[in-house]
């Protein structure tokens, strides 16, 4: 009789010399559905979120660039483009050539560059010299124009104006 397990309430066998056992302390004093666990999560999540975005934006991706030559472009042979970041850095470079008088009126460019602000330095051989341009652009993820169709147009600065 003494050697025969008792039952501890809910329905469990424990030993007859065993203590009883008072229950565990729960591990949260908060329920997990309460709303200010709901709202940790949240803040949580959307804190994630934002920092995923904002280093998402720096991050490099292909951005759409297209040089605008105009009437001009007859006369292009050469365009060295050179993308300089806020500090001045050239973070990134190309050249295109063209046989005289093949050069389309629109050339474009697809880099890899984070969203942002950009000096852009162009360099352009044409039939008549070089000419030297330099453009301010804001690259977000669209498409940017820059029309050298003017600047290539215009005479050349120390060149003697011709009247019509």
């Amino acid at each position: 009789m003494g050697s025969e397990p008792e039952e501890d309430g809910r329905g469990e066998a424990v030993a007859p010399d065993a203590a009883p056992q008072e229950p565990l302390p729960s591990p949260s004093p908060v329920p997990a559905s309460s709303p200010r666990r709901r709202a940790v999560k949240l803040v949580l999540l959307g804190a994630g979120l934002l920092a995923t975005l904002y280093v998402g934006s720096k991050a490099p991706r292909e951005q759409h660039v297209r040089l605008v030559l105009g009437t001009s472009a007859a006369s292009v042979r050469r365009v060295d483009l050179a993308y300089a970041a806020e500090g001045g850095e050239v973070v990134r470079e190309t050249r295109f050539a063209f046989e005289e008088g093949h050069a389309p009126r629109v050339v474009p460019h697809e880099p890899e560059l984070a969203d942002g602000d950009y000096r852009l330095r162009i360099e352009v051989d044409t039939t008549g010299g070089r000419r030297s341009i330099e453009r301010r652009v804001t690259l977000g993820g669209g498409t940017t124009q820059v029309d050298l169709g003017d600047a290539l147009a215009a005479p050349r600065q120390n060149e003697p104006r011709t009247a019509p």
